[in-house]
């Protein structure tokens, strides 16, 4: 009986959407793709960020691949290469962009990263107004 309440929970929990990542201090986030099928699978925060074609890229053949929604507009998130270190992703309606490392492989990998930049940004933020307090009005 304990291994089919397992076997529900772990049914249910990829019934569940994955939560919205905020990419940003401002809130721009990445939302997941709408499943394709009526009660397919949703991402999770171990799936896979899905990977550019860096052979169709260089050739000039495109690669791109959707990676989610940008939940701000409701744009699609393309990711594309960007660095050496670095890929891009950017939204087709409004243009919005940010940069994925490419060692953050999944969503959660995207997620940790996301939210380190966010409290380095308020970090640095809270330095420079402490820095000058003239400017705190």
């Amino acid at each position: 009986m304990e291994r089919l309440h397992s076997t529900k929970a772990s049914e249910l929990a990829h019934t569940q959407p994955l939560a919205p990542i905020v990419l940003d201090a401002l809130g721009n986030c990445l939302g997941e793709m709408p499943p394709e099928k009526l009660f397919l699978r949703h991402t999770r925060a171990n799936d896979p960020i899905p990977a550019l074609n860096r052979a169709l890229v260089k050739s000039g053949a495109g690669g791109e691949k959707q990676i989610g929604i940008h939940l701000f507009c409701g744009g699609p998130f393309f990711r594309r290469g960007a660095t050496a270190t670095s890929d891009a992703a950017y939204c087709k309606i409004c243009g919005y962009r940010f940069y994925i490392p490419l060692a953050a492989a999944t969503y959660g990998d995207l997620e940790k990263h996301a939210a380190e930049s966010r409290a380095r940004v308020i970090a640095t933020q809270a330095s420079l107004m402490m820095l000058h307090p003239e400017h705190n009005a």
